[in-house]
């Protein structure tokens, strides 16, 4: 009973806080303090430019390649297990057919 009261008063406090911050900011005000508010923001946090961006993003010869790496890593994988799938059979039916042999060899008993 005690959280959830905790819980709601901190609910309420944290959407308080936003009413507060933004009045204060001059959000809720008449126009011309709010675009002066506006260039406050946007001259606080700069926001990066396209070029930035782009010369983060990879090539299209890098994105190629590692598609392919990806492709032929999954094929390799693929005719590996398919490869190694008779052994794999053969072990599974042999501890299969010992179990089965510990099971009835205990019934006996």
């Amino acid at each position: 009973m005690a959280v959830a009261i905790v819980k709601g008063l901190g609910k309420l406090a944290v959407g308080a806080g936003a009413v507060y911050v933004t009045v204060d900011q001059g959000i809720w005000s008449a126009s011309s303090e709010g675009a002066s508010s506006l260039r406050n923001l946007t001259a606080a946090y700069t926001i990066p430019s396209q070029q930035e961006y782009l010369q983060q993003m990879p090539s299209a010869k890098g994105i190629a390649a590692q598609l392919r790496e990806g492709w032929n890593s999954g094929v390799k994988s693929t005719f590996g297990y398919i490869v190694a799938a008779p052994e794999k059979v053969e072990d599974l039916a042999s501890s299969t057919s010992n179990w089965i042999a510990d099971s009835v060899a205990g019934s006996d008993k």
